[in-house]
Order: C-alpha cells, then sequence, then structure tokens
C-alpha cells in the first residue's frame, strides 16, 4: 500500500483534535475503583473496560441506543469483570487534549465513521463470545481500549474505511466460531498469535506513555507506526481466523514456494526464458472467454515444474493465485491425491474473507468434510463456499495443480480430473494442469467434448526456441565459474540438452557442486568431452544418458578410490534405486551393513542425481535416473541389476529381523489392555522398532519377489519362520500393517510355488501355514490385542499346523486346548447375526468393512475384524434390499431394492446421497459401480439394464433390451467399458457400457435360470452360476467355455466370485454350502464350507483374496479363511481315560463328556445310568454346569469338600472376546458356542472341542510375559 503524503499543519490539528475526543472516552470509561468481581488486565497502561462510546457515538453521529435501537452488546450483558484501561493510559491520552480543538468529528466521511463503528460492534460481539477463551477475551479487550488512537492515527489517510472494513470481517468470523479454540485454544500458534496480538497493543500503549517532550501522535512518524502497529495486529487476526481451518487436511509443502521448494530445488524459469509459453499462459489467464482448464503436458526433464512455479510468481503478483499444489513423488503427502482439494480450500479461504466465512459454515456443519471422496470434497470445499462468495471473489482466479502424474492413486487422479471438468466450468476459476503425457490424464480431459481444455504439449516446441532457452540459463547459472564458461562451451552444453532442462540443470549441478571440492573447469572439460556410452543406447535419452554416464564416471572411476570404497558407494546407490520408499541415510546403514558415516560419504558424490530431504530421506532427484540405472542398454557398466540387488535386500531384510525383533517388542505390561488403549503406544514404537527394522518388516517380501529361489535365501527364510514369525506378527500389528503382512506372505507363497523344487516342499508347506494363521489372527477381533497372539491365537490354530508344532514348546500357562472341529468350522473366522435374512453382502475396497443388504429393508456396516456394528441402519427402501455394494474408493454404498429404486449412500454416516434413481418398472436385483466410481449399472426383473451418472442420477444411455426374462446379475469390466449380465433367460450377455449395444452374441449352455455372473480381474473371462446346479466360465469376447462345468453343488448355485487375483471361484448355494473352485481346472479346491443353516446369498472374496463372506437366509453374515488348512479333524470314537467335567449341549438333549484323552462324545440325557457316571466323577475344584430342560435355569457349581459355591459368569462378546467386569480376558474362534455360560476354572466341552480355562495358573494380564520360554 503506498505511503499518504505527510499532512499539513491544518491535517495535524484536526489530528490533535480528534485525540482529545479519544481522551475524553478514556476518561468517560476510566473507573475511579474497581469491584471485587473485576479483573483487569494490563496491557502496559493501555485497556479499555469494554463498555459503550457513548459520548464517542454520539459525536461521530451514531443514533442513540433506545428503545427503538440494538442495544450495544455491553449494554445488553454485564462484562464489568472485562479488562478495562488503566487511569495511566487514559491520563496519557487526556493529557494532550488540552491542546487541541472540538470539532473536527464532523469532518470525517459518513462511511468512514460506519465502518469504524462496525468494527467497534464487531469487537465487543467478539469480546462477549470469547468468553470461554479468556486469553482471547483480554486480548480483544486490549485492541478494543487503543482502537480511538488507532482511528484518529486513520483519520486522513486515504485507506481510513478499509482498515476498519477488512478488520470487521475477521472478527466477524472469529465471533461465530471462537467456541471451536476451546477453554485452552486449540494449539501453540493460537497461543502465540495472541501474545504477538498484546504485544502490539502495549506498543500503541507506549505511544500514549511518551513523555511531555514529545507529543502524542505530533509527527507522521508516531501516525504511521500506529498504523503499522495496527496492521500488525490486523495481520494477527488473520492468522487467527487461518487457525480455525488448521484440522484440514491441507499440505503447506504443496504450496509453490514452501519451504519443502527449496529442499527440493524447485524454482522458476531464468529471466527472459520460456517468454512465449508464459506469453501464451497470462493470455489464457486473461481471456474469460477461454477454457477453465489449460493442460500442459511433456515429457520428463521439459521443464514444466519451472513453468508452473514462474506462472504461480505471475499470478500472485497480480492477485489472482487462489492456490497451488505441486505434487512431488518424494513426500508422502505431496503424492496423496486426497490432499490437493482440501489444500486447494485452505489457500482460497487465505485468498478471501468472503470465502474462508463460507467454509468455515461447511466445518461447523460438517468437521470432518475434508475426509470425504474426492468429489464431495469438491462440492463441499471448494464449490459450495465459492457459489455463496461468488460475489465477493474476483473474476478470474486461477489453481495451478503439477505434476498430476506423480500421485500414487490414478483413480484417485481420474477422480480429480472429472470433477475439475464437470464441475469446475461454472465457477469463477480457472485451472493450470501439468503432468507427463500420460494417457489416463489424457483420456479423462480430453473426452469432455465441447469443455475440453486448452493443450500444450510441452516436447513438441521448437527445438530451436527452447535451445535458445537452455543457453540463457545456462550463462546465469554457470557466471559464478571462474574464469565464467566460453560462448562455445555453453552452446555445446545447450546442444547436449535438446529439450531436456533437466539435462542442463543436472549439468550445472555436476559442474559446480554444492559441496564446492570439485574443479568446475575440469568437469566442464569432461562432460563436453564425454561421448555416448556402448551401441544401446537409446537416441531419444542419448545425451541424458551421456550425462548420467559422466557423473557415475566421475564417482566410481576416480583414481583415489579403493576397491572397497567403490562397492560401498554402488551398494548404496543401488538400495536407494530399489528401495521400495525412500529412506533415511540412519535407516540405510543399518541395512547395509555399513555405519551412517560411511553411507554419507559414499552419497556425497552423487547428489548431481540424489536427493537429500531436510528430514534425511534419500531419493532419487529425478525419475528419468531410475530409468537409465535399470536399463542395462543405457547404463552399461554402471546399471543395477534389479534381479540380484533385490535378492541382497531380502536376504539383509532377513538378517536385520533376525538381529532385532524380539519377544514383546514394544513391553507392554498387560494383556487386559487393547493396543489402541496403551496411552504411550507410538512412543514405545518409536523407541523399541527401529526405521530399519520397520522396513525391513514390511518389504522383505517384496524384495524377495523380484529374486530367483537361492539356497542361502531359502534357510534364511526358514528360520525366520521357525523362529520369529510371531515377533513379526507383533511388529506389523502394532504399526497397522497386517494386512500388508498377510499379503505378503501370500505373494511369497505364490513366489514359492514358481521356484519350486523337491527342496522346497517342507517350506512352502510351512508359509502356508504362516499364511493361514496370520491371516486369520489379522481378520479377527484377536489382534485388537498384540498380547493374544500369544495367549489366544496360538492354542487355538490348528495342531498339524508346522505354526504350532514350533511355537507352542516355547510356551507355558496358557488355554487347554482340544480342536474336534471339522473343517468348515475351522474355516470359520467370523459369525455376525444380523437379526433378519441377508440378501447380499460386499466388501469395502480396503477390506476392513462389511456391507449387508436384508429382507427387512435394513443396509448395515460392519467391521469386518471385530464384528461390531459401524452404522446400524440406512432407512429409505420399502421392500427388501437385493443387492449392495462400495464405490471404489470406499465412501458410498449403492443399493438396490424390490421397490423398484436404487438409493446412495454416505458409506460413513449412513446419509442418503442425492435423490433415488427412478426408471426400472420392476425389482432391481442388482447393482454395481464401474472401476472409476461415476456410473452404476443396473439389472432389473422388467429386463432390461440401465446405467447411471452417479453425480446427477439419470440414465447415461437408453436401457439396455436383449433379455427375455428378468435379469438377475450385472458387473462391470474391470477397464469399465463392458457390462455383463445373467437372466432367468438362461444366457448370460455381454454390452458395450457406453451405447448399449450387444457385444457378442448370447452365451448358452446353461439349462436353467443363470443367476450370479462376473468378470475375471483381467477382463477376459466371466463366470456363471446357475440354478442348473453348475458353474461355468466363458471366453469375454468369443463365449466360448473355457472352463466347466463345475460340478458339485447339490442345489441351485445362487452366487459366483473371481478372487482377485483370478485364480480361484467361489460359489454359495441353496444347499447352504460355499464352494472354492479352480478357475483353470475346474476342480473343487476347498469346501464345502459348512455352517449356514438355510440358502446362501452372496459371497466374495476380501480385496486381499485372503477371506471370503458369505449372505445367507439364516440371518447371519459368515467370514471365511479363504486358504484354510481343509482336512477334517475327527474326533475320537471313545475315551480312555476319565476327566470329571460335563456340559450339556444348548438343546439339553445331549450331555458331552469330556476326558483325559481330549476328545468328545454326545451321550443320550434320558439314559440315567450314563450321566450319573458322569458326575459320580466329580472331583474338587473342577466346575460343573448343570442345565435342565428349562433354559433359564443354567447355574455353575462348583463342589469342594462338601462346599457348593457360585460363580459369576463370564462374557461371550459377538466379536470372540471373553470379558469379565469389561476386561477381555481372552479371545476364542467364533465356531464355539456363544450360547453357552463360562466360568472360571471350567472345561468347555462341545462339538468343537474342548478347553480349559484356570486363571490362577493362566499367564494373562500383568503376567502375560511369562508365556514365552526364551531360548
Amino acid at each position: 500500500m503506498a505511503s499518504r503524503p505527510a499532512p499539513d499543519d491544518s491535517d495535524q490539528y484536526h489530528v490533535r483534535k480528534r485525540l482529545r475526543s479519544a481522551s475524553s472516552l478514556f476518561k468517560h470509561n476510566t473507573k475511579p475503583t474497581r469491584s471485587a468481581s473485576e479483573h483487569p488486565t494490563s496491557l502496559s497502561g493501555l485497556s479499555a473496560t469494554v463498555q459503550p462510546r457513548a459520548s464517542s457515538l454520539a459525536q461521530r453521529g451514531t443514533p442513540a441506543r433506545g428503545s427503538n435501537h440494538r442495544p450495544r452488546l455491553s449494554q445488553a450483558r454485564n462484562i464489568s469483570d472485562s479488562p478495562g484501561p488503566s487511569t495511566a493510559g487514559a491520563n496519557l491520552v487526556s493529557e494532550l487534549s488540552t491542546k487541541s480543538k472540538p470539532g473536527a468529528l464532523g469532518k470525517f466521511k459518513r462511511a468512514g465513521k460506519t465502518a469504524w463503528s462496525g468494527l467497534e460492534d464487531a469487537l465487543h460481539a467478539l469480546h462477549i463470545t470469547s468468553e470461554m477463551f479468556p486469553p482471547l477475551q483480554s486480548t480483544v479487550g486490549g485492541v478494543i481500549g487503543c482502537l480511538n488512537v488507532v482511528e484518529a492515527a486513520a483519520t486522513h489517510r486515504g485507506d481510513y474505511e478499509e482498515l476498519a472494513t477488512e478488520f470487521k470481517e475477521m472478527a466477524d468470523t472469529l465471533s461465530r466460531y471462537v467456541g471451536e479454540f476451546g477453554p485452552d485454544g486449540n494449539n501453540s500458534s493460537v497461543a502465540y498469535i495472541i501474545t504477538a496480538i498484546t504485544s502490539q497493543v502495549e506498543h500503541i500503549g507506549g505511544k500514549c506513555r511518551r513523555g511531555k517532550g514529545q507529543r502524542l501522535l505530533e509527527s507522521v512518524q508516531d501516525r504511521e507506526d500506529v498504523i503499522k502497529c495496527y496492521r500488525k495486529i490486523e495481520e494477527l487476526f488473520r492468522r487467527l481466523n487461518m487457525s480455525l481451518l488448521r484440522g484440514m487436511s491441507h499440505v503447506d509443502d504443496a504450496r509453490y514456494n514452501s519451504c519443502y521448494s527449496t529442499t527440493v530445488k524447485r524454482g522458476g524459469c531464468t529471466p527472459d526464458t520460456r517468454q512465449e509459453v508464459q506469453k501464451g499462459l497470462q493470455q489464457w489467464v486473461q481471456n474469460p472467454n477461454g477454457a477453465s482448464i489449460y493442460w500442459m503436458n511433456g515429457m520428463a526433464g521439459t521443464g514444466k515444474t519451472t513453468i508452473a512455479y514462474s506462472l504461480c510468481k505471475w499470478l500472485e503478483d497480480n492477485n489472482q493465485l487462489g492456490a497451488s499444489f505441486f505434487c512431488s513423488q518424494m513426500s508422502e503427502t505431496c503424492r496423496n491425491v486426497n490432499r490437493i482439494i482440501p489444500s486447494i480450500a485452505y489457500q482460497l479461504a487465505r485468498y478471501s474473507y468472503a470465502f474462508r466465512s463460507a467454509l468455515c459454515d461447511v466445518l461447523k456443519d460438517d468437521p470432518d468434510a475434508d475426509s470425504l471422496d474426492v468429489v464431495r470434497q469438491f462440492e463441499k470445499l471448494v464449490e459450495g463456499p465459492l457459489l455463496l462468495a461468488k460475489k465477493a471473489m474476483p473474476e478470474t482466479m486461477v489453481v495451478v495443480i503439477d505434476a498430476l502424474d506423480e500421485c500414487k492413486e490414478t483413480y484417485g487422479v481420474r477422480l480429480v480430473l472429472e470433477v475439475l471438468s464437470r464441475l469446475g466450468r461454472d465457477l469463477p476459476l480457472k485451472f493450470f494442469l501439468t503432468s507427463r503425457p500420460d494417457p489416463v490424464i489424457r483420456r479423462q480431459l480430453l473426452s469432455q467434448g465441447h469443455y475440453s481444455p486448452s493443450v500444450l504439449h510441452l516436447h513438441d516446441i521448437e527445438e530451436s526456441i527452447v535451445e535458445g532457452d537452455i543457453t540463457k540459463y545456462l550463462k546465469e547459472a554457470l557466471g559464478s565459474m571462474s574464469p565464467p564458461p566460453s560462448n562455445d562451451q555453453i552452446q555445446q552444453l545447450a546442444k547436449r540438452s535438446g529439450k531436456l532442462f533437466i539435462y542442463a540443470a543436472t549439468a550445472v549441478r555436476y559442474i559446480l557442486p554444492n559441496s564446492g571440492r570439485a574443479d568446475p573447469g575440469e568437469r566442464l572439460k569432461e562432460m563436453l568431452a564425454a561421448s555416448a556410452v556402448g551401441t544401446g543406447s537409446r537416441l531419444k535419452h542419448k545425451e541424458l544418458d551421456v550425462l548420467y554416464s559422466t557423473i557415475l564416471t566421475s564417482a566410481f572411476d576416480h583414481e583415489s578410490l579403493e576397491d572397497h570404497e567403490v562397492k560401498t558407494i554402488r551398494l548404496a546407490l543401488w538400495t536407494v534405486i530399489c528401495a521400495r520408499e525412500p529412506m533415511t541415510i540412519q535407516a540405510l546403514a543399518p541395512l547395509l551393513g555399513l555405519t551412517t558415516s560411511q553411507v554419507l560419504w559414499a552419497l556425497s558424490s552423487l547428489l548431481s542425481v540424489l536427493h537429500v530431504s531436510e528430514s534425511g530421506l534419500v531419493s532419487t532427484l529425478h525419475a528419468s535416473f531410475p530409468d537409465f540405472m535399470l536399463d542395462e542398454r543405457r547404463s552399461g557398466h554402471f546399471h543395477c541389476n534389479k534381479t540380484q540387488h533385490n535378492e541382497f535386500l531380502a536376504g539383509h531384510c532377513l538378517d536385520v529381523m533376525k538381529q532385532q525383533l524380539r519377544f514383546n517388542i514394544c513391553d507392554l505390561e498387560s494383556s487386559f489392555v487393547f493396543d489402541r488403549d496403551v496411552c504411550d503406544l507410538e512412543e514405545r514404537i518409536k523407541q523399541n522398532i527401529s526405521p530399519t527394522l520397520s522396513y525391513a518388516c514390511r518389504y522383505w517380501g517384496e524384495h524377495l519377489r523380484e529374486t530367483r529361489s537361492s539356497n542361502i535365501l531359502l534357510k534364511k527364510l526358514s528360520s525366520f519362520l521357525d523362529n520369529r514369525l510371531l515377533f513379526w506378527i507383533e511388529v506389523l500389528n502394532l504399526t497397522q500393517c497386517m494386512g500388508a503382512g498377510v499379503l505378503m506372505l501370500s505373494h511369497i507363497h505364490k513366489w514359492l510355488s514358481a521356484h519350486e523344487t523337491s527342496d522346497d516342499i517342507d517350506i512352502k508347506a510351512h508359509m502356508n501355514d504362516a499364511r493361514n494363521f496370520a491371516s486369520r489372527f489379522a481378520a479377527t477381533g484377536c489382534s485388537l490385542s498384540t498380547p493374544h497372539l500369544y495367549i489366544s491365537a496360538l492354542p487355538f490354530c490348528p495342531r498339524s499346523s508346522h505354526i504350532y508344532r514350533r511355537y507352542q514348546e516355547r510356551t507355558r500357562r496358557l488355554m487347554n486346548v482340544t480342536l474336534g472341529v471339522n473343517s468348515s468350522e475351522l474355516a470359520k473366522l467370523l459369525k455376525l447375526d444380523t437379526g433378519s435374512e441377508n440378501l447380499c453382502v460386499a466388501w469395502s475396497p480396503d477390506g476392513t468393512r462389511i456391507v449387508s443388504g436384508s429382507h427387512d429393508c435394513n443396509i448395515q456396516v460392519w467391521d469386518a475384524r471385530t464384528g461390531a456394528t459401524i452404522i446400524g441402519s440406512f432407512k429409505g427402501h420399502t421392500i427388501s434390499i437385493s443387492s449392495v455394494a462400495f464405490s471404489p474408493d470406499g465412501t458410498r454404498i449403492v443399493s438396490g431394492s424390490h421397490d423398484s429404486t436404487i438409493r446412495m449412500w454416505d458409506a460413513r454416516t449412513g446419509v442418503t446421497i442425492g435423490s433415488p434413481l427412478k426408471g426400472h418398472t420392476s425389482s432391481v436385483r442388482s447393482v454395481a459401480f464401474s472401476p472409476d466410481g461415476t456410473r452404476i449399472a443396473s439389472g432389473s426383473y422388467d429386463r432390461t439394464i440401465r446405467v447411471w451418472d452417479v453425480y446427477i442420477g439419470v440414465t447415461i444411455t437408453a436401457p439396455f433390451k436383449g433379455h427375455t426374462d428378468p435379469v438377475t446379475s450385472v458387473a462391470f469390466s474391470p477397464d469399465g467399458t463392458r457390462i455383463v449380465s445373467g437372466s432367468f433367460d438362461r444366457t448370460v450377455r455381454v454390452w458395450d457400457a457406453r451405447t448399449g449395444a450387444s457385444i457378442t452374441i448370447p452365451f448358452k449352455g446353461h439349462t436353467h435360470w443363470v443367476r450370479s455372473v462376473s468378470f475375471s480381474p483381467d477382463g477376459t473371462q466371466v463366470v456363471s452360476g446357475s440354478s442348473d446346479r453348475t458353474i461355468r466360465v466363458w471366453d469375454a469376447e468369443t463365449g466360448a467355455i473355457t472352463a466347466g462345468p463345475f460340478k458339485g453343488h447339490t442345489h441351485w448355485v445362487t452366487t459366483v466370485a473371481f478372487s482377485p487375483d483370478g485364480t480361484r471361484i467361489a460359489s454359495g448355494s441353496f444347499d447352504h454350502t460355499i464352494r472354492i473352485w479352480s478357475t483353470q481346472t475346474g476342480t473343487e479346491i476347498a469346501g464345502p464350507f459348512k455352517g449356514h443353516t438355510s440358502v446362501v446369498t452372496s459371497v466374495a472374496f476380501s480385496p486381499d483374496s485372503t477371506r471370503i463372506i458369505s449372505g445367507s437366509h439364516d440371518r447371519t453374515i459368515q467370514i471365511w479363511d479363504a486358504h484354510a488348512d481343509l482336512t477334517t479333524v475327527d474326533p475320537s470314537k471313545g475315551h480312555a481315560h476319565p476327566v470329571p467335567s460335563v456340559v450339556s449341549s444348548p438343546s439339553s438333549t445331549q450331555i458331552a463328556s469330556s476326558l483325559d484323552d481330549r476328545t468328545t462324545r454326545a451321550l443320550d440325557a434320558y439314559h440315567e445310568a450314563v450321566i450319573a457316571e458322569l458326575v459320580k466323577g466329580h472331583v474338587d475344584g473342577v466346575t460343573l454346569v448343570e442345565r435342565t430342560l428349562d433354559p433359564d435355569s443354567i447355574h455353575p457349581i462348583s463342589r469342594s469338600h462338601d462346599h457348593i459355591i457360585p460363580h459369576r459368569p463370564w462374557v461371550f462378546n459377538q466379536n470372540g472376546w471373553i470379558s469379565d467386569r469389561n476386561i477381555p480376558l481372552f479371545w476364542v474362534p467364533p465356531y464355539l458356542d456363544r450360547s453357552f455360560p463360562l466360568f472360571p476354572h471350567t472345561f468347555y466341552v462341545g462339538p468343537q472341542g474342548s478347553f480349559h480355562v484356570d486363571p490362577e495358573m493362566l499367564a494373562f494380564g500383568e503376567s502375560w510375559s511369562q508365556c514365552y520360554v526364551h531360548q
């Protein structure tokens, strides 16, 4: 803001008069005495009791507050305990008033007076509403106290009205949302801001305490100092406003000029370069009729980010930069596509008060709006507030998103592009996007028809133009050399760079390293003297390959290096190339068996191509370098052999785990506490699980998959399974990585199968047992408490399992368990009682939740691990639910119903999204989301298929017609281009998802209704299940049968599903069973899983292929271990030695006896002689549970020396936990009968097996760590 010219004498005269009015007010509000209830807060002599400024308001022409006017807030409420002015402060102002003359207020502009009066009202309101936050209330009181001094200093400024208006808007917003701070403020930054505001108020107070030799605000400097303080207060209030939005998941590092931009060496174009490109972008910004999206794409190294940076700088200089988000594959947060929209909203809130206020309204109603899916994020956080604040926003603001291709989720990127294209076109925003020429991005952006974006292919710019720009860059960047490079040398470098700015930038970093230890002149000569490496170099990479080869030659082929030093450099470099995520130097060193100083030294000569962040994470500087290193034709003898180095890393990961894993690694004190309730768990993890161990535990299998089988690796793997598997599971469970761990074991099992030799058979079987054990633990409530890996999971592990045989001998004082279950029961992981017939079930994309639809019109969401209800009921449909599905991002649920409608729901809240989709004229039998989440397919008994736009709720094309009977099932192909359907007309059809045209002839072969269809994960096959009791697999293009018919079910097949890897098919039937089939051979490889007592209506594999979910008319949902060992465990036919315990069956018609040989047998309850004999065998200290035909007359007794002692029963929870007074004691599998009470000292005996719990002997609670015997 330009400074106002110094006022003349007349101006100073009026200012002095204005100050007399301020002095009068201070005197008016100063009380000679203060009651005990008042709590003054001194601000170095300048503060104010927040009361009406009646005399001042009257002078300014403000109507008196009477019965016809709104009372001042301080009149409406007693706030005498608010901060007030000190007498000294008032007297200092009063002292100056003796030299002033009255009447100056009449010269003030009416608009200015209104603005300052409005500001005063806003601050009074804020003072009252901030009562629950005393630090802020005190500070606001101080600002009110100095307001007259500021107003006096601003009286004759051109921005007199503006100074008050902007501040008022912020005070209004704070007044509405001050409750968000809580009684102590929401973070330390708020306290800092309040302290800083207080400091500025005190500075103004200092002006009031100046000595008699220096008149208050007599000089221009005095007045400017006061205004500077006021501006600082205003800015601090702006920051206080923004702190209301700090809870949003925005990314500060993603701003174009953030601190992180310095870390990654991001900057703008060299002056006078890229002028044509920048001019074109500026013209697009200023053209009101231009496209709302501009997409600049180019191959790696063409300077996209640099141009985007320069555009941001120009936009910011012209007050047109709404927001910027620079994606970076080197930053976890900057490559998270779900953080883009919240970051844009946050920056727009900084840009506009009006937008900020509207956004605060959204967040007040929905504090978690930033955690929604990308589409709803945009609708709530950007579109809604922008439309409300549109009139107060500039006409042309630009949002810049750079390097979209570096985001880790392709699907999320597609959603961002879709929402910008569809919703962004009607907003006062333009969007500038950059990326490589990625086909997904290209297809999404260029499919918008009339609304397609402006496009610039950066790599298509004439090479001569780019070369000129690179020449200018090189001259400036190398200008500090002494002597500077000649024009000829610059031209040679520019020529070699071609169109790749990355070549020029990398060359500069090599010639002028940050270390300053190299000879720039010699390095320049070496680079210019270098030639292409080998004859296999591809022409398009030739010059870049020469550059990288030169840099590596300098690092590796130095005469002073010993052979072991060259090996160290190579080891460090190759590890950075092959690492699954950026690692710190401290994590790299132990993994490589080196010291931190050795790694630092090794990397120091490679900083031209590697990047070390401020946090120490090491990564490649540009994506083109790993491409070079992994291609032997390009890198020659510098080549990183990916297979060999992954073998090295896999072995070293296993070595690290051998050295660092241990029992109870985080020293958990009690097994009675769930992991989530351990208050300092994060700190324990940090102290006990090193970054190196964390990396090794998460990625050893990923490295192993990239290798060939070797005896050394197999021996290490076998040792790991035999000695450290449970310790490894500890680490993964504590760090919330069990899902990835189970998937890793599945991958290694496949790797072992692919490399199987005669020596590998045992280890493959052991790996299968490990996978099954880990999968069961991860999928159940047992994993809520890591100690129960030993206390509960291990005792219930099948006795034939290698895991049980290896680890049971190292434990003691655990439950005494005997399994008598059949294969189906052993496979069961969880059983949910839903209260109504379940007609459909589906997994969430991450495998953590289950959605079910039932006959009573109810939709519910469940925790897939614990069985707990997450959302109890979605209400809306009027007839039973026939089909449900999660959206690909897990944020929405679609349901189809026999009421002929389709509804969408918020998967987090259960709230309906939009209106019901209506169009079908009969029951909707099946619904499915498209892979990109933008469409829904539905099949109906009206014989048609419809495809709906999820955003506007209308059909995209006319109904697909062809089936002659009701449509029972629909599914999208993995690429979203086709839809498969099955029908009661006994055919399967494949359709074009866009046009509705039939792609192939109907697939015929079934002899009865087709009830279920699905695409294979690769889209090449279709599976169908039929009422003819068979399953068939078809070629998706030709309709030829590729496998089947699969036969085994004894009744109608109701449901079929492919496993995510395409190797297996699950089926459910009217015969109450689930079976698993080999896709290739059609053989039944698992099952039948028996547990349901009625029709199985729906089956589905979990996303990681480890579990199968089934729904049934028996009112249960059951989850099964897809890899269970289904060898039947036969109970013994008789007893050898009696044990003193009995329990009755739930039906009370049988009594089971448990004997020393740990087997069970059922006896007729009416054979009194047998019962008498069983009771006769009772001994002291063991509980007998008596149960009559009356189910309510269950009671335990314990006989001890002729005394009968009652016990309080323990509680069985649905998720498997047995608790006593809400303390989790231990966990049991879902196949145990939960209807029967359990008591301390009881032998539980049932058809599934037996177990004995003796609390006095069991190692649990605070003694749980005694269960493991260290070897």
